[in-house]
């Protein structure tokens, strides 16, 4: 289920998708950091990895900037945002 969530926005396309389940690739994993230092952590592993980040905020895109290229062979994991709730 986290997989579907974090695999789409609130677009009209994204809608028509989750409705007929039509989502032809979606994040291999979620990460959730909760520090600067976990970031770090994380997109130093996915460089070293050649590892695709995605981030994601509040999970609304409308510019189907969540969307997951179907064509894309390297691993994909969506960078989830929440846990980090504060500006310093």
């Amino acid at each position: 289920a986290d997989r579907l969530l974090h695999g789409h926005g609130q677009s009209c396309e994204d809608m028509w998708r989750l409705r007929y389940g039509t989502f032809e690739r979606l994040p291999d994993g979620i990460v959730y950091p909760s520090c600067q230092e976990e970031v770090i952590a994380v997109v130093k592993a996915a460089t070293e990895s050649s590892t695709v980040l995605v981030p994601f905020g509040g999970g609304t895109s409308v510019t189907l900037g969540l969307s997951c290229p179907e064509n894309e062979t390297r691993p994909i994991v969506a960078l989830d945002m929440s846990k980090m709730n504060r500006i310093l």
